[in-house]
């Protein structure tokens, strides 16, 4: 069994109880990796089903709700999604580019920074 809960949308909460004395827990904040910790000091399977439901009630009345686990999405995106071919259409709108002047300031006559040009007051 899975809970994923999420606090305001930036903290998350996962708990896990896959084996008879067995409890994964996982948080941080959303989108990221988070921290794991894995409890397994339990005497048989109640007792770590009712940690499991004791820390799932403290998180929901600590102001977590239920979301959608981002780790447990069977879909893969595919390698082209969010890609798109280039047509004709596709032209440099802003035109040509510039080009630089080649020729250089010869000394600092009247400027305090050569790279700016600015003016000393």
């Amino acid at each position: 069994m899975t809970v994923y809960l999420e606090h305001s949308g930036t903290k998350f909460w996962r708990c896990i109880h896959t084996s008879a004395k067995k409890v994964t827990l996982s948080f941080g904040k959303c989108g990221s990796e988070g921290r794991t910790m894995v409890k397994t000091d339990f005497k048989n399977r109640g007792e770590a089903e009712t940690y499991f439901e004791k820390q799932v009630k403290t998180k929901r009345k600590a102001g977590y709700v239920d979301a959608s686990d981002p780790k447990s999405s069977k879909k893969k995106p595919s390698s082209t999604a969010g890609k798109r071919k280039k047509s004709e259409n596709d032209k440099n709108v802003a035109g040509p580019v510039a080009k630089k002047s080649n020729t250089k300031k010869s000394g600092t006559e009247g400027t305090c920074c050569t790279r700016y040009g600015r003016r000393k007051k």
